[in-house]
Formats: structure tokens, sequence, C-alpha cells
């Protein structure tokens, strides 16, 4: 059996705060919008969140053609220990969530790079987002197929615990 690569963690886990930061968007779709923020770093700033908005439209309209896509999804501004992330989520296919990342550099916070095809796009902090928006989608859109609740799908935001 080969031998395991040491793991290295430079600090002990600890929570990050997640704020709400409102729904954007226009007919055709809506975004939640969260960010995360690392205790050393700076919430994002305006420029960041337009970028994080853009990035979304952009997402969804290079991708529709997957499957059915609702226009319905959120983003997550993360600014991180080493890096900043957006990633951009948005449901499509029924039960499918289509993830989108983009990555920029501490030292230049406004350099995004998308990071899609590396795989690297969740972290243990967007995680409990992901999972009350999973909670979310099934308990608005996919237990009432007949008359599925937007409002409420949208309404429904993460709070920190």
């Amino acid at each position: 059996m080969d031998a395991i690569t040491p793991i290295h963690i430079s600090e002990p886990y600890e929570d990050r705060p997640v704020n709400f930061l409102g729904v954007s968007g226009d007919s055709g779709w809506q975004f939640k919008i969260y960010s995360i923020v690392y205790k050393k770093n700076t919430p994002p700033d305006e420029r960041t969140i337009e970028m994080a908005k853009q990035f979304a439209k952009d997402s969804i309209e290079k991708y529709h053609y997957i499957a059915d896509s609702y226009g319905l999804g959120y983003i997550i501004i993360h600014k991180g220990m080493d890096s900043n992330f957006i990633v951009v989520n948005w449901w499509l296919g029924e039960n499918m969530i289509c993830t989108h990342a983009f990555l920029s550099p501490l030292n230049n916070e406004y350099l995004y790079q998308e990071i899609t095809h590396t795989g690297m796009n969740v972290c243990v902090w967007d995680a409990l987002i992901h999972c009350h928006e999973r909670d979310a989608w099934v308990n608005f859109i996919m237990k009432k197929p007949a008359d599925p609740d937007v409002k409420g799908y949208i309404e429904e935001i993460y709070k920190c615990k």
C-alpha cells in the first residue's frame, strides 16, 4: 500500500460569518447572494458583487442547452484565507445543481479566473450553504410539483447557526 501524504492544516477550523447580500436578477433569473469572509480578509465590495452577478448571468446563458433551467440559484462570494472565490450555482433538470467556480488571488482581488474545470468548487464553509439550498429546493419546489413555490424558495435564506 502506498504511503498516505501527511496532512498539514495551517490553522484549526473556525466558523466563518455568512451574510445574505440580497437577491439579484431580472425577469429571466434570480440568484440569492451570500458572502463568507475569513477573519483576516475583507467583505466583498460592490465591484466584486457586480462581478459575481455578471458571472451568474453569463454562466446560465452559456450553458442553457444542458437541461431545462429555471433561472433560479445562488451565488457564494467567499473571501478566503489564501484566495477569493465566486461560486455560481443554479438549478436545472428538476433536481440538478450546476456549479461554476471563479478564483482570484488575494493580491489581485478582481482578477477572477474560471476554475470550474479543476473540480475545486466547494469548501467546508460553502457546503453549509449548499446543504441549505438543497433543502430549500426540495421543500419549496420538488415537493410541490403541481405548484412549485418559487417565492418561498427565494425567501428561504441561510442563517448562521
